[in-house]
């Protein structure tokens, strides 16, 4: 029982520790690639990324 608890867990703190990394970038036709892709200032392309 202890270590279904343990790897219970252990589970859910590496599920909340992945999801704390989603950063949500927008894409616009009105965009630019110099953008930061943030909503009021959109990438052109997908395939721009700034990390």
């Amino acid at each position: 029982m202890k270590t279904y608890l343990f790897l219970l867990n252990a589970l859910l703190f590496t599920f909340c520790s992945c999801t704390n990394n989603i950063k949500e970038l927008y894409v616009s036709p009105n965009g630019s690639d110099n953008n930061p892709g943030t909503k009021g200032k959109p990438f052109l392309s997908f395939n721009k990324e700034k990390v």
